[in-house]
């Protein structure tokens, strides 16, 4: 049961995350919710390599195979997870040596063999993403550093959660947000919810007490993901924000492949909060655990049980929002388009000029829905 309330907990942070509301605008955003079916299938793959060979190559390559998908479905959020793999995967090995590394020799031939299926589903998944974006890449190049710049967060940005119930009004009243900046949907408000901020540097300590942990492999395994879990988020905080107009982000924008798309780097808190949730709820696990070895009646045990609970009762509180935080009027874009003509039958394709008043976003967005109306 314990565990279940754990797990539904964290699911709930996962799957009602504030930043993907108040961004929702961003419909591209959701494609988080593919992320768990990719490190799902990862995981069978791994932990099942030596017992059920074919299952496990199976479930490696179409794990790459969706992967690779998930970048033309939605970029942002490829991207990010896989350098947040790239973040957690150093980490996780150097705390989990011992079992990483009795893994490895169990099988070398089929570890192998397992990194092959995944890398062919995975180019096989990139076909798609290098038929839509080469030629685009060809004609527009990557973007400026500038523009990242535009965008990027800065520290304070921390706090930004938006038009947050819990918390909008109340940072603004201290003076850590300002109302209009808070409120504006745009990209600096998808920082993870100060309630669950607080969970993840607590499942970081609590992974750093290796006294906390068994010396099992299953301990130690769990451990490492929650030290690398919380790693991740914090490391992509750090790396996405601006200080005086400077950004270590820079560094991956000249060298590492996809960096240079890169528009709004904050958007990596929602692949962030995936990493999130998982320290916490392996932490929440561990401390339960330790937790049912004392007597109920122990004063710092009841303490610490409280304290828990009451956390989790702010993390899942804190991410109900009863904002609006779209302004489209259905009937209204329904009326507009439906004074839209027939195109001539000689006409191939249009365009759309700027509009007095009009940010291009939607101008765009006019075009493309225009363009799904006449067919052309």
């Amino acid at each position: 049961t314990l565990f279940r309330s754990t797990a539904v907990f964290s699911s709930f942070l996962f799957t009602f995350a504030n930043n993907l509301y108040v961004n929702a605008n961003h419909l591209q955003h959701f494609a988080i919710y593919y992320v768990p079916v990719v490190a799902y299938l990862a995981i069978y793959a791994i932990t099942e390599i030596h017992k059920h060979k074919n299952h496990s190559l199976m479930a490696g390559g179409i794990a790459g195979l969706l992967y690779g998908l998930l970048f033309p479905t939605g970029f942002y959020v490829a991207w990010f997870f896989g350098l947040g793999l790239l973040i957690f995967a150093p980490i996780f090995i150097f705390v989990s040596w011992n079992a990483v590394r009795v893994w490895f020799a169990a099988g070398p031939i089929r570890t192998g063999m397992l990194g092959l299926a995944f890398v062919d589903g995975l180019v096989v998944g990139l076909i798609p993403f290098m038929l839509i974006y080469i030629p685009v890449f060809k004609v527009a190049g990557s973007r400026d550093f500038g523009e990242y710049l535009l965008y990027a967060p800065t520290f304070t940005d921390i706090l930004n959660v938006g038009a947050n119930f819990v918390w909008a009004d109340f940072l603004e009243k201290i003076g850590l947000a300002s109302h209009g900046r808070t409120l504006g949907g745009g990209e600096q408000s998808i920082a993870l919810t100060p309630g669950l901020q607080i969970f993840v540097i607590l499942s970081l300590l609590i992974g750093l007490r290796a006294r906390y942990w068994n010396s099992d492999n299953r301990n130690q395994l769990a451990r490492a993901v929650t030290i690398a879990g919380a790693a991740v988020y914090v490391t992509l905080f750090l790396v996405t924000i601006k200080i005086h107009e400077q950004s270590v982000f820079l560094i991956l924008f000249k060298l590492v492949p996809g960096a240079g798309a890169i528009r709004a780097g904050y958007r990596a808190m929602v692949v962030a909060n995936f990493f999130a949730v998982i320290s916490v709820a392996l932490a929440i696990g561990r401390l339960s655990q330790m937790s049912s070895r004392y007597s109920g009646a122990d004063l710092k045990v009841k303490s610490t049980r409280a304290a828990v609970v009451a956390l989790m009762a702010l993390g899942v509180v804190e991410q109900i929002n009863l904002t609006r935080g779209s302004m489209v009027s259905r009937a209204f874009e329904r009326a507009h388009f439906g004074n839209v003509g027939a195109a001539p039958t000689d006409c191939r394709s249009f365009y759309i000029a700027n509009e007095p008043g009009q940010p291009p976003s939607i101008v765009q967005i006019d075009a493309m829905l225009v363009a799904q109306r006449v067919g052309i």
